[in-house]
């Protein structure tokens, strides 16, 4: 009778279960190779541009991934897009650009969503060494007064256009000979800022951003559309790991925490949605 060499099948399992360890090593430096080869294109509107850059650390520090961003009016993006421009993610300050998008093909229904609801204001760049909240009444006597009205362009910008529905709205006299239109809300704080209009149109976002002096109103938001802000995952997106990571982190309770920290509301089912699953990807890196 022969007897196996117990020395013999010992040292075989040791070399199956090191070949094995070796595979899922050598797996996971593939898997960690392809995310770190992809830089993450997104392209933001610009009221959305001082939060998007909070959520590109956050994003940053638990993955390493970068984070590349580009913004201007959502209008613009959608025409460069539209055009070929290569992005992974767009977030635009409307739903119409993106419902667009996915009709052209450039991606799916399933991988939209609204992110965050934009808030309007009304700012009075005055002097004030501190920043005094008003009333309907108080904003619409300081529109009567200002001679230059500035907003954003409402035929690229959704905050232009919930601009121009308020100043309608408030039956705002002589409103056409008043108004400055800037080509995105962030040009319009500039405006606003520099001191070459006497009231502006900004977001809410804008006005938590730090900002201290002069008086604003948040703007009633029955006085205009809503402006339901959605992100979509583009075609290009879809092959990419770390943008289908980052677009997931934006359903995240800890992001959506800090989209209503910046000024924004969200949807009631946001919190909902998928929990941040980042551990479980950072395990298979």
């Amino acid at each position: 009778m022969m007897y196996a060499d117990h020395n013999v099948v010992h040292k075989t399992k040791n070399m199956k279960k090191l070949a094995v360890n070796f595979t899922i090593a050598l797996i996971g430096i593939v898997i960690w190779n392809s995310l770190r080869s992809e830089v993450v294109t997104v392209a933001t509107a610009t009221n959305f541009l001082p939060t998007i850059r909070v959520l590109e650390q956050d994003f940053e520090s638990k993955t390493k991934l970068d984070v590349e961003i580009r913004s201007a009016s959502s209008g613009v993006l959608f025409a460069q897009i539209s055009r070929g421009m290569q992005i992974d993610i767009f977030l635009s300050a409307d739903e119409e650009r993106v419902d667009q998008l996915i009709r052209l093909g450039f991606g799916k229904e399933k991988s939209s969503f609204v992110y965050a609801i934009g808030r309007l204001a009304l700012w009075f760049p005055t002097t004030k060494p501190v920043l005094t909240k008003l009333n309907i009444e108080q904003a619409k006597s300081g529109l009567a007064k200002s001679k230059r009205i500035g907003m954003a362009n409402e035929k690229v910008a959704p905050y232009g256009l919930a601009a121009i529905k308020t100043v309608s709205a408030l039956n705002l006299p002589n409103k056409d000979t008043k108004i400055i239109r800037a080509e995105n809300i962030g040009q319009t704080y500039a405006l606003a800022s520099s001191g070459n209009v006497d009231a502006a149109f900004i977001a809410m976002s804008q006005i938590k951003n730090g900002l201290k002096n002069g008086s604003y109103w948040e703007v009633d938001s029955t006085l205009h559309p809503p402006i339901n802000q959605k992100v979509i995952l583009l075609s290009k997106g879809e092959e990419n790991p770390g943008a289908r990571l980052f677009f997931q982190f934006l359903r995240s309770e800890s992001a959506q925490r800090r989209i209503r920290d910046a000024g924004y509301k969200t949807p009631e089912n946001s919190i909902a949605l998928e929990k941040l699953a980042l551990s479980s990807q950072q395990k298979l890196l």
